[in-house]
C-alpha cells in the first residue's frame, strides 16, 4: 500500500496536495463529476476511491460539498516496506510536522506524535492484508 504527499507548488505559492476520495464500489463516476464540480482535478478514478490534487480551500470544499463519498484523506507519504520495521522507519521518516500542527508543550508533542505514526504503520499494515 502506498501512501504520497506530493506538494507541489502553483504560481500564487498555494500548495497542492494529493487527496483521495474513498466511495462506494460503482460510484467513482459520481464522485468524479462532484469533484469537478467543486473545480477540483481528478488524477485518478479506481474501484471505492478517486484522486484528486487540491489547495487547503479544495480540500474544505471537498470535505462539505462531497455528497457520494464516504471519507476524504489526505496522502501523507508514499514509499515501499519489505516488513514493519521498514514500515515504521519510513512513517516516522516523513515530514509530520508540515502536516500536524506544533503544539506548545513540548513532550505531549512528541507524545501525539508517535502515537499517530505508530497508529498510521498499523492502518497501514492491517489495510494492505483487506
Amino acid at each position: 500500500m502506498c501512501y504520497t504527499v506530493n506538494v507541489a507548488k502553483k504560481e500564487n505559492s498555494q500548495a497542492l496536495y494529493n487527496a483521495v476520495a474513498l466511495c462506494a464500489v460503482g460510484t467513482e463516476k459520481v464522485v468524479s463529476n462532484e469533484l469537478k464540480k467543486l473545480g477540483l482535478g481528478v488524477t485518478e478514478s479506481v474501484y471505492g476511491k478517486v484522486r484528486f490534487k487540491a489547495d487547503l480551500a479544495g480540500l474544505y470544499r471537498s470535505l462539505m460539498g462531497l455528497r457520494a463519498a464516504d471519507r476524504v484523506l489526505l496522502e501523507a507519504a508514499s514509499f515501499h516496506a519489505a516488513d514493519f520495521d521498514a514500515l515504521f522507519e519510513k512513517t516516522q521518516a516523513v515530514a509530520w510536522e508540515k502536516l500536524v500542527p506544533s503544539f506548545p508543550l513540548g513532550w505531549f508533542y512528541q507524545f501525539y506524535l508517535n502515537q499517530f505514526i505508530l497508529i498510521f504503520s498499523f492502518f497501514s499494515i492491517f489495510s494492505k492484508s483487506l
